[in-house]
């Protein structure tokens, strides 16, 4: 009896190990799994919503580059509405010195700066973004650095790290729960709730850093293990219940009742916890939920769904017409059975049309049979704001390089005049553009016009404006901006204009040398690009400014100061052109050479005040002598020398007279010396008789000149005449 008692104990036993260690097995093999995947996906959503951060910091580094430390600041502003973790940004030097920064939110001003140097900083230098790892702020706050590359150095971001990984957490694995944050160095940086409930680890990986997130198991994993000892349970229980009945089968089926019973209520309880933890989830969404039946009318919604589109909501187009039922994305996605999207739909509430987006899927059974379908409506204003800012400042960009690369190509004054009228055209459409500008050593403003292609009752001459005081802005220099006047009167061009009035001084060094003066279609132009118009004009006032100092500059390196005649270096240039072009097409070209007679004798005995007296009196006289096309050199000291193109030895002789006697006539205003005191000896050669080279052929003349002073001076011979040879 009692071997027969322990035989079936035995198996039974055996059977309940075996079967216990099976689903132990089985169920530790799925938590490792659900613990995988979970890990997985919080990595990816964590890293997703940090690396979200960096590509904002990297085009904020994009946008900035050569702005000044306000537009910095104001754009570190717009920043920090899309991502409110933003605490300060600056932008350094390859020096590690800060170029611009800005502090948000309250924070100290040092926040932005202090990490210059560091090895995330050094890594942007070289072209790569990087992150560093977080570290104190001024205030005490935790804060975290991400640098991008940028021109002429590196641009960063500053985040405060607790804000920063409460939205990457409650993104990931919802509001509230608890996590731990460690960084690279293995320091603890930021922590949320009980961390003794937070053992899942999680790595994420940065660029140049390894954190690592201790966050709480999936409530799946948590549910399994329940599962799990009660299946043990199940199990073992079942097992027993079958030994006990095949013993007592009295009482077998009342034990196994109650075991079904008692797992039903297990299950309707796992349900009615499943259901509610479904709609906290829901009601947690900043995004409408919104739940319809087959026939595509609404049955359910969350609380943001209730709140954005109310009990009946109105779905308008752009234009504000009704949208049509079945054109809906929810009713398109119930009646073809296919995931969609929908970005034209608007809502009209409380007067205004707020634009959506919504992505509707259908719902199906076991059969694959459509029973209804769920949309996620999402309120999308303030992107379509932002989207809408980053193109006007992109076409502000664009405008601005434009203008500068077509500056520095333009050949002339005119034609940078031409290109800013162009630029000006494209950014207000105006109905007219005049450009007032003085040109240099005028005392008149004459204006400038491109054709617009507009039908305006504009005259086809351009007016000319000969008094300045006409003019408002060139009296005052205060700009006529019709942001802040609507006044369409326009005094320089004696009319009204049919919209507003726009005029900018052209301010060129210190003084205002022009206006740019546009007649606009309305009287409420864009402010944007009302201010972009005028900072067009300072960047082609100021390009016009340099040509100016250029051509100044270039002119005054040609020029002998004292005499204002062309300097050598010009005259060595001009003849080898004209020498080449001589050459071509055979043409005669004629040099005299020049010495003042006894011009060191004349300085020694009244002064070199009066010596430069001389010279320029005598360079006056030479000047009075010459044509067009000829080249007055003072080509050092007394002695000067000109070119003659297209002259042949004989006519350039009687140019040599004609100078001779222009010389004899000069009046010194000196008293006591003001007739006769100056006389000049002159040598004369000319290709090609006299050489076929620029040197040569003022050699020969150098020496026609000598031979001139050594026969008595005050005279006139030619290289053949002073035994020179020629080349024939």
């Amino acid at each position: 009896m009692k071997r027969a008692f322990l035989i079936p104990v035995a198996v039974v036993a055996t059977a309940l190990a075996a079967g216990d260690a099976a689903v132990v097995w089985y169920f530790k093999g799925l938590r490792e799994k659900e613990q995988e995947a979970e890990t997985q996906r919080v990595r990816s959503s964590v890293a997703g919503h940090l690396l979200r951060h960096v590509e904002g910091v990297r085009l904020f580094a994009r946008q900035t580059e050569g702005e000044d430390a306000e537009r910095h600041r104001m754009r570190a502003e717009a920043l920090s509405a899309v991502f409110p973790a933003l605490v300060g940004t600056a932008h350094a030097g390859t020096d590690g010195k800060t170029i611009a920064s800005a502090a948000i939110g309250g924070f100290p001003a040092g926040t932005a700066d202090m990490a210059a140097g560091s090895p995330a900083y050094r890594a942007a230098l070289s072209g790569s973004v990087a992150v560093d790892d977080p570290h104190p702020a001024p205030n005490g706050d935790s804060v975290v650095a991400v640098w991008v590359p940028s021109q002429g150095g590196a641009v960063a971001g500053v985040f405060r790290m607790d804000r920063l990984m409460e939205e990457a957490m409650d993104a990931a694995t919802g509001r509230g729960s608890p996590f731990v944050l460690r960084d690279s160095r293995g320091r603890e940086v930021v922590s949320r709730g009980d961390a003794a409930g937070a053992t899942l680890e999680v790595p994420i990986g940065l660029p140049g850093l390894s954190w690592t997130v201790r966050s709480r198991d999936p409530e799946r994993a948590r549910d399994r293990t329940v599962a799990l000892l009660w299946s043990i349970v199940v199990l073992s229980a079942a097992l027993w219940a079958g030994f006990t009945l095949a013993r007592h089968r009295a009482v077998r089926d009342l034990e196994a009742l109650g075991q079904r019973a008692h797992k039903l209520a297990e299950l309707a309880d796992v349900e009615r916890r499943e259901r509610g933890r479904l709609i906290t989830l829901l009601d947690s969404l900043d995004d409408g939920v919104v739940l319809a039946g087959p026939d595509g009318k609404w049955l359910t919604s969350n609380m943001a769904g209730i709140r954005l589109l109310g009990a009946t909501p109105a779905f308008v187009r752009a234009d504000g017409s009704p949208y049509p039922a079945e054109e809906l994305a929810l009713a398109r996605a119930t009646a073809n059975g296919v995931k969609l999207s929908q970005e034209d739909c608007w809502l009209r509430k409380d007067g205004t049309l707020i634009p959506l987006s919504i992505v509707a899927a259908p719902l199906v059974d076991e059969e694959k049979r459509v029973t209804g379908a769920v949309g996620i409506y999402r309120d999308v204003s303030r992107q379509r704001a932002w989207e809408e800012l980053v193109r006007s400042r992109d076409f502000a960009m664009t405008a601005k390089t434009r203008l500068s690369a077509e500056l520095e190509e333009a050949k002339s004054e005119e034609e940078m005049v031409k290109r800013l009228t162009a630029q000006l055209e494209n950014v207000l459409q105006p109905l007219g553009v005049h450009v007032f500008l003085r040109k240099p050593g005028s005392g008149r403003l004459r204006a400038e016009r491109a054709s617009t292609g507009s039908k305006s009752p504009l005259e086809a001459e351009a007016p000319v404006v000969a008094d300045n005081s006409i003019c408002p802005v060139m009296e005052s220099g205060e700009p006529l901006d019709p942001r802040q006047s609507k006044d369409r009167v326009q005094p320089c061009l004696g009319r009204i204009s049919p919209g507003g009035v726009m005029c900018a001084p052209l301010l060129i060094g210190e003084k205002i040398e022009g206006t740019v003066h546009l007649e606009l279609t309305t009287t409420d132009p864009d402010p944007e690009r009302v201010e972009l118009a005028f900072e067009l004009i300072r960047e082609a006032a100021g390009s016009i400014g340099s040509r100016r100092f250029l051509e100044v500059q270039q002119q005054a390196a040609r020029r002998d100061p004292l005499t204002g005649l062309f300097n050598r270096r010009h005259f060595d240039e001009v003849s080898r052109i004209m020498m080449v072009q001589a050459k071509r097409y055979h043409h005669p070209l004629a040099v005299l050479m020049l010495d003042i007679d006894h011009f060191k004798l004349f300085n020694d005995r009244h002064g070199h005040d009066a010596g430069d007296v001389v010279l320029r009196e005598f360079a006056i006289s030479l000047m009075k002598t010459a044509r067009q096309s000829d080249v007055m050199v003072r080509y050092g000291g007394e002695e000067f020398a000109v070119l003659l193109p297209e002259t042949g030895l004989p006519q350039a002789r009687i140019a040599a007279e004609r100078i001779l006697e222009s010389t004899r006539a000069i009046r010194l205003p000196i008293p006591g010396l003001e007739h006769g005191q100056v006389t000049v000896s002159i040598g004369v050669a000319a290709f090609p008789e006299h050489g076929d080279s620029p040197e040569a052929v003022v050699k020969a003349a150098d020496r026609a000149l000598y031979s001139a002073k050594g026969s008595g001076r005050n005279r006139v011979v030619t290289a053949n005449e002073s035994g020179v040879p020629g080349t024939a």
